[in-house]
């Protein structure tokens, strides 16, 4: 299978990987969403679905890899 493309800056995956996450889990949860760097961060996710399970299952990485709380939210789709 071919990875998937990752559309969050280079620096935000070198932050998710310092903090201990895999580049399979920055692939699967985070490569198609959005961070704001705030303050506060926010992560803006591609799916409903992926904004509830990254705050469920990530919020401590994302805060160890931010330096404070991230707000995860969904991405509002962009009017043509």
């Amino acid at each position: 299978q071919p990875p998937r493309p990752i559309s969050i800056a280079a620096e935000d995956v070198a932050k998710l990987r310092s903090a201990g996450l895999s580049d399979d889990v920055v692939a699967q949860w985070f490569a198609d969403g959005e961070f704001d760097a705030g303050p506060p961060p926010a992560f803006r996710a591609a799916t409903p679905f992926k904004a509830t399970w990254i705050s469920q299952r990530y919020a401590s990485v994302l805060e160890r890899a931010f330096g404070s709380p991230v707000i995860v939210t969904v991405k509002q789709e962009r009017a043509a």
